[in-house]
């Protein structure tokens, strides 16, 4: 199977990428790709149409036709049985995504890599607040294009699929199970009554049912590096998550945990294909096939706001090293270049940081 990808991408050259072993790390993304397996594999056998992800026949008929046209540059080839997906968090009530994770699938090796993009990260676009995580919102309603544009953005190739959850969904999921024990650092206090949210959790061992679940996993209101801290936090739950869920008592409501996922999920990937990833997924050695990743970059203030500025040249090399679609390396990202509060220019950021 061949799958195409979208030519409005950044340019590309023949430079062979660097290879640089990273630590395996889980983010909020472990939670989706776990419980598909999961829930999923349970139910397979009801399915006669599992596949692998490919992309719509209206798409790749205007890939196609592209390729027909002489003026056009030369198409970079896609890398054969890979695709990749966007997998997004929304909040309860309005349309910012808490979650943006990128995921990557090469099927030919059975390898799955993810990577965390904080909802504070700065894209190239006019308005002004220029967070990733408002992307969505632009116009007052759903806005999955432009999302995808400035993911494209961010990391050069526009992604093939998406699956989005929501708040309601996640709490559900929680209380299904019982409850996540989980060791709480600190004493987290918020109050936002326009998104209906108040976090109270004590700190110590505790037992956390899915409402204090989602409080956990979305506070940050005193860490001191903001959403970085955050997405450590999420990595801690999901371990507990994952312990819970393997436990036999957790196995016997995989029906009940099915029908919340099905009612909750927004994707443009068919039910065959999320079943046969599953089944696909069981197959792995998560030491070795599953890796994840947060986007290369630090936090610093603009406009007295707090953004997360992408390191461009890291970014491209874990990018060509886990995430890449194409068989050329991408050489190019469209990231902002503004002055910062501290003089310092975005774009020169990692640079510094490397010679450091």
């Amino acid at each position: 199977m061949k799958l195409y990808g979208n030519r409005k991408r950044a340019e590309h050259t023949h430079v062979r990428p660097k290879k640089k072993k990273r630590r395996l790390r889980k983010g909020f993304a472990v939670f989706l790709l776990i419980f598909l397996t999961v829930v999923l594999t349970a139910c397979a056998m009801a399915f006669q149409w599992i596949r692998p992800p490919e992309l719509s026949s209206e798409t790749k008929r205007e890939n196609d036709v592209a390729a027909l046209d002489e003026i056009a540059a030369p198409e970079n080839p896609r890398k054969e049985d890979f695709v990749t997906i966007l997998l997004i968090g929304r909040d309860k009530v309005g349309l910012n995504t808490d979650v943006i994770m990128l995921m990557a699938y090469d099927i030919k090796n059975n390898k799955i890599s993810m990577m965390s993009i904080p909802r504070d990260t700065m894209v190239n676009v006019e308005r002004k607040n220029k967070k990733i995580n408002s992307a969505y919102s632009q116009g007052g309603k759903a806005n999955l294009e432009e999302l995808m544009l400035e993911v494209e953005s961010i990391v050069g190739f526009r992604p093939d699929r998406y699956l989005l959850v929501t708040v309601d969904a996640f709490c559900e999921l929680i209380d299904e199970i019982g409850g996540v024990t989980v060791d709480v650092p600190m004493d987290m206090y918020y109050s936002d009554p326009e998104q209906d949210l108040t976090i109270d959790i004590k700190k110590g061992l505790q037992t956390l049912n899915g409402y204090d679940s989602m409080g956990f996993m979305r506070f940050r209101a005193t860490y001191a590096r903001g959403d970085l801290e955050r997405i450590e936090m999420q990595h801690r739950f999901i371990d507990a998550f994952m312990a819970k869920l393997v436990s036999p008592k957790t196995i016997t409501k995989i029906p009940s945990l099915a029908e919340i996922l099905i009612k909750n999920v927004k994707t443009d990937l068919s039910t065959g294909n999320l079943v046969w990833m599953a089944k696909e997924a069981v197959n792995m050695d998560l030491t070795e096939d599953f890796k994840m990743f947060t986007l290369p970059g630090e936090a610093q203030y603009y406009k007295h706001l707090s953004y997360f500025m992408a390191y461009e040249s890291k970014t491209l090399e874990l990018i060509n090293a886990h995430f890449n679609p194409y068989v050329d390396p991408i050489t190019n990202v469209d990231l902002p270049h503004v002055k910062l509060a501290n003089n310092k220019y975005s774009d020169e950021l990692d640079k510094e940081e490397m010679t450091q």
